[in-house]
C-alpha cells in the first residue's frame, strides 16, 4: 500500500517537472527584443525631418507576424496611452516604414521611424511609445501576448523652454554640529523635462568654496524633473575638515541644467561647537565658585 502511494507521488512529481520544465523552456525561448529602449529626438524647425531606427528581434521559436503600434505615453511609466492617429498634435509627426511585418525565428529587422514637425505640435517635450506586438496567424499560437515598446522623447525646439529653479535650501539659525546632508527642491517651469545637478558645500564663505568643511553632489542618478512638477533631492555631505571655532557658516548650492549656465543658492547659520558651550559653562562655573569663595572670606573677616 505504501509502495503504491510512493509510486503515485513519484509519477505526479515527474509529470509536474516535465510540464513546468517545458513551460520554462518556452518562456525563455519566447519574447521580443527591441533596441534601443529609448530615443531622444529634436525637431529644430518646421521643415526639419529626423530618421531613427530601432532593431526588433523575434526570440520565439517560430516565424511570426508583428504589428507596430504608435501611441502617446505616460511620462513616468512609459505605458502606452492613446493611438496617435486620434491625436491632432502628434498625428503625422512620427511614421513607421511598416505597420506590420514578419520575422523568422531568432531573426531581427530594423524598423525605420521618420519624425516630421506639425504646425499643430506644441513647443517642448512629448512622450511617445512605439510598441511591437505579435499577431496570431492561423495555425500558429503565440501564447502569452507579449508587448514591448521603445519610449520616444520628442522635443519641438521652436518655443521650447528649459527652466528649472532650485529652492528651499534650509539651515537652522544655530548649528551645534555640521549637517550630514542637505535637501534641495527643483521645480520645472518650462516645457522640457530636465535632469538638474548641483554641487553643495558647507563653507566659511558663500563665494569661495576651495576649502570647504564638507561637500556633496545632488542628483548623481540624473532623476528627471517633468514640466510643471517639483521634486526634492538629497545629498549626503562628505566631511573634509573640522571646524574648531564659533562663527558663521554657509550652505551653498551651485546648480545647473544640461547645457545651461550655473546658478547659486545660499543659506547661512551661526555655528557654535559643543566644546565651546562646555568651555563657557565651565568658565561660568569657575567664576561662580570664585565669587562664592570670595564672599565667604569677606564674611569671615567681618
Amino acid at each position: 500500500m505504501i509502495l503504491q502511494k510512493n509510486r503515485a507521488v513519484i509519477a505526479v512529481f515527474i509529470f509536474v517537472s516535465l510540464f513546468f520544465g517545458q513551460f520554462i523552456n518556452r518562456a525563455r525561448a519566447s519574447g521580443i527584443t527591441i533596441a534601443p529602449a529609448s530615443l531622444d529626438v529634436s525637431l529644430k524647425n518646421d521643415t526639419d525631418v529626423e530618421e531613427q531606427f530601432i532593431s526588433v528581434k523575434n526570440n520565439y521559436t517560430t516565424k511570426l507576424k508583428f504589428a507596430v503600434e504608435i501611441s502617446t505615453a505616460d511620462p513616468v511609466t512609459g505605458k502606452p496611452l492613446e493611438n496617435i492617429s486620434g491625436n491632432s498634435e502628434l498625428s503625422g509627426v512620427i511614421i513607421a516604414d511598416r505597420t506590420e511585418f514578419e520575422l523568422e525565428a531568432s531573426k531581427s529587422t530594423n524598423l525605420k521611424l521618420v519624425f516630421k514637425d506639425n504646425v499643430k505640435l506644441s513647443p517642448g517635450g512629448h512622450y511617445i511609445s512605439v510598441a511591437i506586438r505579435p499577431i496570431d496567424d492561423a495555425g500558429v499560437s503565440v501564447g502569452l501576448k507579449t508587448l514591448i515598446s521603445a519610449n520616444v522623447y520628442l522635443i519641438k525646439e521652436q518655443g521650447a523652454i528649459r527652466n528649472v529653479m532650485a529652492s528651499n535650501l534650509k539651515l537652522p539659525k544655530i548649528l551645534f554640529s555640521l549637517p550630514r546632508s542637505l535637501n534641495l527642491d527643483f521645480s520645472n517651469d518650462g516645457n522640457v523635462q530636465l535632469a538638474p545637478t548641483a554641487a553643495v558645500y558647507i563653507s566659511s564663505s558663500k563665494t569661495n568654496f576651495t576649502n570647504p568643511y564638507s561637500k556633496g553632489v545632488i542628483n548623481e542618478s540624473s532623476r528627471t524633473v517633468f514640466p510643471g512638477k517639483k521634486i526634492t533631492l538629497n545629498s549626503q555631505l562628505n566631511p573634509i575638515k573640522r571646524i574648531l571655532w564659533p562663527g558663521r557658516v554657509y550652505a551653498v548650492a551651485i546648480y545647473r541644467i544640461p547645457g545651461g549656465a550655473p546658478s547659486k543658492l545660499s543659506q547661512s547659520a551661526l555655528y557654535i561647537p559643543l566644546w565651546f558651550i562646555l568651555a563657557i559653562l565651565l568658565f561660568l562655573g569657575l567664576i561662580y565658585k570664585i565669587r562664592k569663595k570670595f564672599k565667604k572670606l569677606k564674611f569671615n573677616r567681618a
